[in-house]
């Protein structure tokens, strides 16, 4: 049993919305959740509780808002009367009806800096035969007490001076002051537990070994038949996200879900290893977690996971069927330079590899201006890897008869409001390469009516863009370690002036290298055309980068932040 006494004091006004309702989320499979008590209190004092109508059970959305599986559900608490100066309080009570890990418990508290805590406390108690093992880091107390045959630990934090978290921060748990307390002895104990109620649901049955024998058809080689299955669950299993721990660790029979054709991470991962198990290939899950958390607590607790992948050893190959967008033997981005757990074939904390030679975002940019300043332009950027998922995920999610919607907005961003355009998308699946362009025309793109200077731009950018590497480094300084991306990035201009244009400068070439990353840029006039070219590197061993390496980073930063704005001047004729 579990029981939490919260309290949350309305600051400012953006907090109305997000501390008028709480949410509690249960497994309503292992665990009864019920709420005792729940009150606004009214800046003078006065308490009103929450009628009993406003304490609702919800189930947790799946894809597109449709509720796929059943056991996850919130308790809901919604606020009455609720004003800046007032304050929230509820007590919950969660118990677990059944154990997901047999005659196991794990608990975690992580106290994030950027909250005040004017007074909380952690009491565990438990039989003293029982063993625990316990971290708690920047709280406290935690000095056992013994009554009979009972061991309690209690520990109190408090932090009235909250700060922002900096951007990029990685490992925020490790990084903040917690409490973590485990009956696992280590995390081979753990890959055992989770394996015990996984194992028997990756069963062969007549369905799976039809479907293997099938797709593999024709099909020889060990990688060539463990891409036709990996591509197969990818595309017509359909993801419902639903994290391990709150959403459970046993996974459902790999025949229940092959007739369903949807689950969770779990899921996917039992079916995928059926259907490779009734071709004779071994496989494992992988225990990650997709948060930017790159490494594991020295206490052993389930809660530093909340993914689990597929890894064949015979590969040495890691895979994701839950992301659509992942072609065979590339990881997205949030999987790459993990610590993952086999939980099959446990031998120690094995981690994914780091994502650096194939992610790689290559675009190219023209512009042709007209005498009257107007300019027909296109941007196509082609993607390999990570960037690659990221960018087949943003084609996929514009509709058709949205385009004309996505398209304004860029247009308006690239201060084209009165622009017309049309996309194009394309992806060959055997190079991996996804291929986005936009083709626009638009008035009043170039000022004709006297000098003026261009900066180049592409009107349109991927998250791991020139100017998205700039957002990641836009602090002064960092205390703690934060999160970097192996990547190759180049960007490609080709612009065409008028003939009453004259160029009169062009910005100079750069060349800048550091231990791990290099920038240059050149551009090069050719009568009424200029060509520029940017070329951006990292080649890391890690994604994660130590607070000691951002004064070197920043640099780099501020040239390229510098060369990014450079500008052409030029004349009119």
């Amino acid at each position: 049993m579990r029981t939490m006494e919260v309290t949350n004091v309305v600051s400012n006004p953006g907090e109305l919305h997000t501390l008028g309702t709480a949410k509690i989320p249960y497994n309503s499979r292992l665990q009864d959740a019920e709420i005792i008590e729940a009150v606004t209190i009214k800046a003078n004092g006065d308490k009103l509780p929450v009628d009993k109508s406003a304490i609702l059970t919800q189930d947790a959305p799946g894809p597109n808002n449709v509720t796929m599986i059943q056991d996850l559900k919130f308790k809901i608490i919604v606020f009455p009367r609720l004003e800046v100066g007032d304050s929230v309080y509820y007590k919950a009570k969660i118990t677990q009806k059944a154990p997901e890990f047999p005659k196991r418990f794990s608990f975690a508290q992580v106290f994030p800096g950027n909250t005040l805590w004017d007074d909380a406390q952690v009491t565990v108690s438990a039989p003293k035969t029982y063993p625990l093992h316990i971290k708690a880091v920047g709280v406290a107390g935690g000095t056992p007490v013994d009554h009979g045959d009972t061991r309690t630990w209690t520990w109190t934090y408090r932090n009235m001076v909250a700060r922002p978290l900096e951007p990029g921060m990685v490992s925020l748990a490790m990084n903040s002051p917690h409490v973590l307390v485990s009956s696992f002895g280590d995390y081979r104990d753990l890959a055992a537990a989770y394996q015990a109620g996984a194992h028997d649901k990756a069963k062969v049955t007549p369905a799976i070994q039809s479907l293997a024998d099938e797709l593999t058809q024709g099909v020889d080689d060990q990688r060539g038949q463990v891409k036709r299955l990996y591509d197969w669950v990818t595309r017509n299993v359909r993801y419902v996200a639903n994290f391990l721990d709150i959403g459970g660790y046993i996974p459902h029979a790999a025949d229940t879900v092959l007739a369903n054709r949807y689950g969770d991470c779990k899921d996917h991962v039992v079916l995928l290893e059926a259907l490779l198990v009734a071709k004779g290939i071994a496989s494992t899950p992988a225990l990650i977690d997709a948060k930017p958390n790159y490494a594991l607590p020295e206490v052993a607790i389930p809660q530093a996971f909340n993914h689990v992948i597929t890894y064949v050893p015979s590969l040495d190959l890691y895979l994701d069927s839950t992301n659509p967008y992942a072609p065979f033997g590339v990881l997205p981005f949030e999987d790459t330079g993990k610590p993952v757990i086999h939980t099959a074939a446990y031998d120690g904390i094995q981690r994914t590899p780091v994502s650096a030679n194939d992610n790689v975002s290559v675009s190219k940019t023209t512009f042709v201006f007209d005498k009257d300043g107007a300019v027909n332009g296109k941007i196509q950027i082609n993607s390999h890897g990570p960037i690659g998922i990221l960018m087949r995920g943003l084609a996929a999610s514009i509709p058709p008869m949205r385009e004309t919607d996505f398209l304004r907005q860029v247009f308006i961003h690239a201060g084209l409001p009165d622009a017309q355009g049309s996309l194009e998308r394309s992806d060959n699946v055997d190079t991996g390469v996804n291929a986005f362009s936009i083709r626009y025309g638009g008035k009043n793109a170039l000022n004709v009516s006297s000098a003026g200077a261009l900066t180049l731009e592409p009107p349109f950018t991927n998250p791991l863009s020139l100017n998205g590497a700039l957002r990641s480094l836009a602090i002064q300084e960092r205390k703690y370690p934060y999160l970097c991306a192996s990547r190759a990035v180049e960007e490609n201009f080709e612009v065409t002036f008028p003939d009453n244009v004259k160029v009169v400068t062009i910005p100079k070439a750069i060349n800048i290298k550091t231990a791990d990353a290099s920038y240059q840029s050149t551009y090069r006039l050719e009568g009424s055309k200029l060509f520029a070219n940017r070329k951006f590197f990292t080649g890391l061993k890690s994604n994660v980068c130590e607070a000691s390496s951002y004064k070197e980073h920043h640099g780099m930063t501020e040239a390229i932040a510098s060369d990014l704005k450079s500008q052409i001047l030029y004349q009119i004729q």
